[in-house]
Parts: C-alpha cells; sequence; structure tokens
C-alpha cells in the first residue's frame, strides 16, 4: 500500500519477535519481545514513521541474561521506498531522567530477511549507572568475583556499523564517581599488597575511568585507559579482551601513595622500571577472565622476561 500511493495509517503490534518475523537472524544473538505504537505516512515514495516501542526479555549478545524489566524506545525515522533504505533520526532509550540517543542510516537485507546493515551513532551523557544496568545484564557484562556497579554515571559517544551478527562498536567512554561492590581490588593484587599491605576494602571506588573500546566477534579492545582509583592512584595504559573471555591487559600505576601500594613500593618498582619516586610508575598486568581476574607486578617486562609475579608465583 505505501509503495504506490500516500498512505497514512496507525499500526499497533503487540509481542512482536523480530527473529521469528525473519527481521533479525538468530545468529545475531539479538532477541525481545515488543508493543509497538507507530503512526505511519506515506507520500508514495518515503515512508516517515514515529512512535514507541517497549521491549520485553532484551538480550544483545548470546548467553545474556534477558533484562528482567522493559526498556522503552521513543523513535523517529524516514524510509525511502525505492532504494529500500531508512534513516533513523532519532531513537532514544529512557533511563531514568537521561536517554541513550541513536541516529544514522539501515539498509535491510536484499531479501527481505535476515540482518539489515546499520551505520549509527551511539551517544549518552552523564546516564545514571543504576539506570543502565537493565543493559548491562542484557549485554552479557560480566563484572568480576560477581561484583556489581552501582552510583555515578557514563558518558558515551559510539560508532556501529556493519550487521547485526557482526558488529564493530567503537568510540570514547567515561565513567565518574562510580563503585564496584564486592570487589577488593587490594587483595586481588599479587606481589604488590605484600610489599605493603594495601587495603582498598570490599568496594572499589572509581573517580574516573575513561577509554576508548571498539567491540567486535573477536574481542574487546580497550585503548587510552586512564582510570584513578581511590586508595590505589592512577591507571594507565590499554588491553583486550578475547572472544573466549581471556583478559591481556598492560597498565602502569602511577602517583600511588602510602593510602595505596605504598611508598616503598613504588619507589622500588618505579626506579626498575626506568623512573624515580613514581615518575614511571609501577606496571600492572592483568590476565584471566572478567570473572576471575589475576594481576600482578609486571616486574619480569622490566628486566624483559617472562610476565611473572614478583614472587615468581601465585600468592
Amino acid at each position: 500500500m505505501f509503495a504506490t500511493t500516500p498512505a497514512e495509517a496507525k499500526i499497533s503490534l503487540k509481542h512482536l519477535d523480530p527473529v521469528a518475523a525473519g527481521f533479525l537472524s538468530p545468529d545475531a544473538g539479538v532477541s525481545l519481545v515488543a508493543d509497538v505504537e507507530t503512526h505511519a505516512v506515506s507520500d508514495g515514495k518515503a515512508l516517515t514513521a514515529n512512535g514507541t516501542a517497549e521491549l520485553q526479555n532484551l538480550k544483545l549478545r548470546k548467553g545474556a541474561a534477558p533484562a528482567s524489566k522493559p526498556i522503552d524506545i521513543a523513535y523517529g525515522l524516514t524510509h525511502e521506498l525505492k532504494e529500500n533504505s531508512g534513516q533513523i533520526e532519532d531513537a532514544s532509550i529512557k533511563l531514568g531522567d537521561s536517554a541513550i540517543h541513536a541516529s544514522g542510516t539501515y539498509q535491510p537485507a536484499e531479501s527481505g530477511t535476515g540482518d539489515p546493515l546499520l551505520n549509527l551513532k551511539l551517544s549518552g551523557e552523564n546516564l545514571p549507572i543504576n539506570e543502565l544496568q537493565q543493559l548491562m545484564t542484557a549485554a552479557a557484562v560480566r563484572l568480576p568475583n560477581g561484583s556489581v556497579l552501582k552510583g555515578g554515571t557514563l558518558s558515551l559517544n559510539l560508532a556501529v556499523h556493519g550487521q547485526a551478527k557482526a558488529l564493530a562498536i567503537a568510540g570514547p567512554m567515561a565513567f565518574a564517581n562510580t563503585r564496584l561492590i564486592g570487589f577488593d581490588i587490594g587483595s586481588k593484587i599479587h606481589g604488590i599488597a605484600a610489599l605493603s599491605g594495601m587495603k582498598t576494602g570490599d568496594t572499589t571506588e572509581f573517580e574516573r575511568l575513561r577509554l576508548n573500546v571498539r567491540m567486535t566477534n573477536a574481542g574487546v579492545a580497550a585503548e587510552r585507559i586512564d582510570a584513578v582509583i581511590n586508595g590505589m592512584g592512577e591507571l594507565v595504559g590499554s588491553g583486550t579482551v578475547s572472544a573466549a573471555d581471556q583478559l591481556d591487559f598492560n597498565l602502569i600505576l602511577k602517583g600511588a601513595t602510602a593510602k595505596g601500594i605504598g611508598k616503598v613500593g613504588v619507589g622500588l618498582l618505579s626506579t626498575l622500571n626506568g623512573g624515580t619516586g613514581g615518575k614511571s610508575g609501577v606496571p600492572i598486568r592483568i590476565t584471566g577472565t572478567p570473572d576471575e581476574p589475576y594481576i600482578t607486578a609486571d616486574v619480569g617486562g622490566i628486566f624483559g622476561r617472562t610476565t611473572k609475579s614478583i614472587f615468581g608465583k601465585k600468592d
């Protein structure tokens, strides 16, 4: 109807399953059930639509648990009928008083079913971490030792490109004043803690955490990491998380005080690493998995040997 003649319609869809309907491939790992309300107008050449959607049981990755509460989206788009391509002016995901905004283009699969080609921008400023828990669950975000992020905010500006089953997502993210509750980083650092008896308690507090990420099916690469952890100091560096959830991060701990790893430990390892008194910093290596990270002082790297704990074995 919309393809040949001008028309206007209000459309209400209940319990729409885009995978079962053939709009998304099961291989994408994305699943949901949606209630959709749309007002659509066609002039025979382009279809303009705006409306709302309530997403239930949302999963954004294979292996994710579904979001336990509905997620509300408001959207506006224009679809060119002859070209069979569209422009998303804005799709906003409500998060309390804030929202994640998506805009960009999409191109449906030629056969009319399968995964569309996406070229989108995702942005959000000062998003409340507590309201993001639903999306973190849906995206299978795993935090160490069953810990939970609480309080603070997240700002992001990401580019999303590719088919749903093979998306590349890249750009900067910045956390501010958030807490990782249930993870005692002081007790997890092998070797350094023995030097000074570092105590951070069962909550790791991030004054800031900034990084550039690139996420694909091959894993996650994090660059330009800049974190300030209360009671510890500043961490800078980069690393990766493989598709098999193996961590490989190389960081430098700078600006630590006696509240952190202690002046003696900082001075000794910084001097070995080519600096004095903390100018160069303490090399830190993180391996293991997101569930069970293993953190050591990269003293072996200072001497050009295989990376290991400063005591040669796990505490």
